[in-house]
């Protein structure tokens, strides 16, 4: 149906209001579409109407309930509607129409995590190991949930999870989880920067869609954008903060780059690394001398570190010290601050700045 072609084409070009437009226009012309009712579910979520989204895709399932998809794109609606369980019930009944449906397991894992049934997303996420062996996201989640820490996660664990998140990331970044990290990194930066001094050449390893990038463009001369995930750059593109933007893991980026960077930020980063021994030595390898480094950690009371069952990890502020230390840069400052809240509470963090003066 070309109604429904344009739909997606706009969608992907990111025209949400015009996309949308277009599949009204298909279910108009054929009320029993149920792909039309789908699509117009899913950028519905897109817009922020949740309740609209839900409609549709209720409307789809009505029409063809034999569609893992339709069910599962109702979870989501549901999820970002702030209902849980309902949620979890339509990931059940997505598996239901297909047990192999590995997304729907997928979802249905974090929602009973954050349902407090931990026992219930361990259960999940071994089931889809044994339909797919290698998956990352399994792996590494059921390692946060049973204590059997990694010292990083999968690649493939941060691209798929970030790839998911791209389209409404920006909105529950600011309005969901109070997220202030990157305005935190660049209040720290001015007050070890000499007064209106720029940055010759700056890297934000991590970049998501741009958010801290746009709190340090205007004291950067050069800004890198690096991100694994390709759909976060593409919406970081889009805003056009960054001269240049490479999707990549950043120590493979860092370890091979030509360029030499005089500012390095990692905004909400490093709680996706537990061991920082690789990541320090390949900001120090594509760095100038006296590059400074700023970035937010998660905070953990005990030794080391430890991954929580968030998937993320937390760092013991004496262990950044030593471990940055150990590697030759000095650390210039080291603050307490809340970086964001989850579930409704602060999270408690710290800002780190180094110095590569001693590399």
């Amino acid at each position: 149906m070309q109604s429904t072609t344009l739909g997606n084409i706009r969608r992907e070009l990111g025209a949400l209001d015009e996309s949308a437009e277009a599949y009204r226009r298909a279910v108009e012309c054929d009320r029993r579409h149920a792909q039309a009712h789908g699509n117009l579910g899913v950028v519905m979520s897109d817009l922020g109407n949740h309740a609209k989204a839900i409609a549709c895709h209720g409307e789809a399932i009505s029409l063809d309930g034999t569609n893992p998809r339709n069910h599962f794109n109702l979870a989501i609606a549901l999820y970002d509607a702030g209902d849980r369980s309902a949620a979890a019930d339509a990931y059940r009944a997505a598996i239901a129409v297909d047990d192999k449906f590995i997304p729907a397991r997928q979802g249905l894992a974090g929602v009973l995590r954050e349902l407090g049934d931990s026992e219930g997303a361990i259960a999940c996420y071994r089931d889809i190991l044994k339909i797919e062996p290698k998956h990352g996201t399994a792996i590494h989640m059921l390692a946060s949930l049973t204590g059997s820490g990694l010292a990083a996660p999968p690649v493939d664990y941060v691209s798929e999870l970030f790839d998911n998140f791209a389209p409404r990331f920006d909105d529950h970044m600011h309005n969901r989880l109070g997220y202030v990290t990157p305005r935190l990194c660049r209040a720290l930066t001015d007050r070890l920067r000499p007064s209106q001094d720029i940055f010759s050449s700056g890297v934000d390893l991590g970049c998501g869609t741009g958010l801290a990038g746009e709190q340090f463009r205007d004291i950067t001369g050069f800004l890198c954008g690096i991100d694994v995930s390709r759909e976060m750059v593409a919406k970081a593109r889009e805003k056009n903060i960054y001269d240049e933007t490479e999707i990549a893991e950043i120590c493979a980026f860092l370890e091979t780059t030509v360029r030499r960077f005089d500012l390095f930020v990692a905004a909400d980063v490093v709680v996706y690394f537990g061991d920082l021994s690789r990541l320090l030595r390949a900001i120090a390898q594509a760095a100038n001398s006296q590059a400074l480094v700023v970035f937010s950690t998660e905070k953990y009371d005990g030794p080391g570190y430890v991954l929580r069952d968030t998937g993320r990890y937390a760092h013991a502020p004496g262990h950044v010290v030593d471990q940055s230390r150990e590697l030759g840069f000095s650390v210039l400052a080291q603050q307490d601050a809340v970086i964001r809240e989850q579930n409704g509470e602060p999270v408690a963090g710290q800002l780190f700045a180094l110095s590569c003066t001693d590399i």
